[in-house]
């Protein structure tokens, strides 16, 4: 016949082995104790397991070498092996039970005494029957609705905790002396440099004259020597006061002798206003023809002109000089922030020009020119610390100004790095910093089910309002819908975040 054998450990209790036994399938369970070690040793345990196993539908044998647990077992009616091996080959059979007396019909007895004392006896065990049975199941029905009200009713609880701001503005510093971030505000400082460039144009706002035709006029010429002279066209006459020069523009001839004269006509050699002379201003001639003869003009030469054209000034220059450094300032920013890496922060209050590598005027001031086009190429130097440095700078001055009641909501803070920048003589660069982060109010999900248990809803609404800083009224569902009152059992309660 099949047999299932379960095996006890030096460990085991009747639950466990009652446990190794619902797995059994078959007709007989042979329980083998271990051989070093005592366990269920009292007699019942072995009652507890003889049951296990008629509930199974199973009969059930023992394997055990101490004698007290196989008198134990044989007590009960047990088989009782010395081996497993045995057991499976031996038939079980099952001990013959203790005859039953029977019950012995009284004999009957014409006592009418005796007879009502019987009678008066059952009557009075009847009713001591139907009260004792009425009690119990008083009990069990009681039993039944305590457990109803403990384990059926549930409640949801949804709070929704105050939210508050917490902003603070705190001077901090930075040097390269400094080693690490310290709850003072002090923290590393790093330099970097950056070489940019680009150009602007803007209208010239300025007017210069450009010569546009020549003076014209006479001269005289007196022969300083007695041998005849001639004075090719393009010989050059000055005026020496202004500088302006002349050329003649025909061929002259001046007769032999001292003082003999000839006449000839003049331009001046670049147009424009400035050719415009007074009567004498030309006196003298160019070249070895100067110490051969004298020049004058004894009228006016007019008929210079200029015209107005637009030109850069310096003004003009001032300005684009102005608005390319900021344009430049913004694109050396930009370009150091790519530069530095995810953890660092640029402090661009501190960003300075370190030097005008080159510049470029085009066209210069006065110069002719629609428009003034500046183009430079410069080197700007700034300030960085790790953004780590000013979290925790910035975290730790926020604890400690911490509104009471309050805690931190997860997440970095906010930081704005305040343009105020000042660099002390010693390099330590100081500035304002704003620390913005968003608080709410300390509530507990045990702490309020525990507060609401047994209370109706309008008293657990009232009590946690006043645990807990809310933002609005507390919202309570119970299930099922028609129940009036909060469980009496805190883990039945379920507190939730509105």
């Amino acid at each position: 016949m099949k047999t299932f054998i379960v095996q006890l450990e030096a460990h085991d209790d009747v639950i466990s082995a009652r446990d190794k036994m619902s797995w059994s399938k078959a007709p007989r369970i042979l329980v083998v104790w271990p051989h070093k070690g005592r366990v269920l040793e009292r007699g019942v345990d072995l009652l507890v397991l003889q049951r296990q196993a008629q509930s199974l539908g199973a009969q059930m044998g023992i394997v055990a070498s101490d004698e007290e647990i196989r008198s134990k077992a044989q007590a009960l009616g047990l088989p009782v092996f010395t081996s497993a091996v045995q057991a499976q080959r031996s038939s079980w059979r099952r001990p013959r039970g203790k005859r039953r007396l029977g019950w012995r019909r009284p004999e009957s007895t014409h006592n009418p005494g005796a007879l009502r004392e019987q009678r008066n006896a059952l009557k009075i065990e009847t009713p001591e029957r139907t009260w004792v049975r009425i009690l119990a199941f008083s009990t069990g029905l009681l039993a039944v609705l305590a457990l109803v009200m403990f384990f059926l009713p549930s409640a949801t609880i949804e709070l929704r905790p105050l939210r508050e701001t917490q902003r603070l503005s705190l001077p901090v510093w930075a040097s390269e002396d400094i080693a690490a971030a310290n709850p003072s505000g002090g923290m590393p400082a790093f330099r970097t440099s950056i070489v940019v460039e680009g150009s602007l144009q803007q209208p010239a706002t300025g007017k210069t004259a450009l010569p546009a035709t020549q003076a014209q006029g006479s001269v005289v010429f007196a022969n300083l020597t007695t041998d005849e002279l001639s004075l090719p066209a393009g010989t050059v006459l000055l005026a020496p006061e202004s500088g302006t020069r002349f050329e003649l523009t025909a061929p002259v001839k001046l007769p032999a002798g001292i003082d003999q004269s000839a006449e000839g006509k003049v331009r001046a050699a670049l147009p424009g206003v400035s050719g415009n002379v007074e009567a004498g201003a030309i006196q003298s001639i160019e070249g070895p023809l100067g110490l051969q003869a004298l020049v004058s003009n004894p009228e006016a030469l007019r008929g210079g002109t200029d015209r107005s054209s637009p030109s850069p000034t310096e003004e003009d220059y001032a300005q684009l000089d102005e608005q390319l450094k900021q344009v430049l300032r913004a694109t050396a920013i930009e370009e150091m922030k790519t530069r530095l890496g995810e953890n660092e922060r640029l402090l661009e209050g501190s960003l300075t020009v370190s030097q005008v590598v080159s510049e470029t005027r085009d066209p210069q001031p006065g110069e002719p020119g629609d428009f003034a086009r500046l183009a430079q190429q410069i080197e700007f130097t700034a300030w960085y610390v790790n953004s780590a440095d000013l979290q925790q700078v910035a975290q730790t001055a926020l604890t400690i100004n911490l509104p009471q009641g309050f805690a931190p909501l997860p997440g970095a803070v906010d930081i704005a790095l305040n343009d105020s920048l000042t660099q002390a003589p010693d390099g330590t660069l100081r500035w304002e910093m704003s620390a913005t982060r968003e608080l709410e109010s300390v509530w507990s999900e045990d702490r309020a089910a525990r507060a609401v248990v047994g209370r109706s809803t309008q008293e657990a609404a009232d009590v946690l309002s006043r645990m807990f800083t809310l933002d609005g009224e507390p919202v309570v569902t119970l299930s099922p819908a028609w129940w009036v009152r909060m469980p009496f059992l805190s883990f039945r309660i379920q507190v939730v975040r509105r």
